[in-house]
């Protein structure tokens, strides 16, 4: 977990409000140009955080949050989730760990357990989500395998949790919960059991207007 200053610095930078660039499953992502005109929009309109998910199989959120990272000097990037099944606890830590390095202050690392389907696609059995998310946060912790990232790099860490063990899960090992598409009432009971220092970040109802042409909508992220 980040230090409690930290934590208060990206609340900061993340504003009231952020933006899910939703990269629809199953389609074609959009080319890198395309992304940076929507990023630049999301910069211009104000908004404090960009956020995107991840499944199994396809485009890697931390090459894509790396574009974005780099297509702007002010947001904050997040990932909304990252899919544990899509790469090893290690590597996970490590890759956000260089994207920290990178442009410090700007990301955010959401992770979340994704779907049977999205394991089994991988070898691998979705039998005890709660257990083995634990123990893929293990894995982030553990010593480096091979080349270590950078030793100072330091992001936050959020869960993609929405039911009570998952919740009190993110409040002992995380920095915080991006329960989706979560009503008020559930909303207020995570906040009960994270407490009011953790990060809590919810998915809100999409407006109509689009940021750019292709498969780039414009749901919110609220900060709560």
């Amino acid at each position: 977990m980040t230090t409690t200053d930290t934590i208060r610095s990206i609340r900061r930078r993340l504003g009231p409000v952020g933006v899910y660039l939703d990269t629809r499953l199953g389609r074609v992502l959009p080319s890198a140009e395309v992304q940076r005109q929507a990023l630049a929009r999301v910069e211009d309109l104000g908004y404090g955080s960009a956020w995107t998910n991840e499944a199994v199989g396809g485009k890697d959120v931390f090459a894509q949050l790396g574009v974005w990272l780099a297509a702007n000097e002010r947001i904050v990037v997040g990932s909304a989730i990252a899919n544990m099944w899509a790469r090893p606890g290690r590597t996970m830590g490590g890759g956000a760990a260089v994207l920290a390095d990178g442009h410090p202050g700007r990301f955010v690392l959401g992770i979340g357990t994704g779907k049977a389907d999205q394991a089994a696609a991988v070898g691998l059995r979705y039998d005890r989500p709660l257990a083995q998310l634990r123990d893929y946060l293990d894995q982030m912790e553990a010593p480096p395998l091979s080349i270590a990232p950078p030793a100072a790099s330091s992001f936050p860490v959020l869960l993609g949790a929405v039911g009570p063990k998952m919740l009190a899960l993110a409040g002992e090992r995380a920095d915080g919960a991006l329960p989706a598409a979560a009503p008020p009432e559930q909303i207020a009971a995570a906040r009960e059991v994270l407490g009011q220092d953790k990060l809590l970040i919810r998915a809100a109802a999409p407006p109509a207007t689009r940021l750019a042409p292709a498969e780039i909508g414009l749901p919110r992220w609220l900060r709560e």
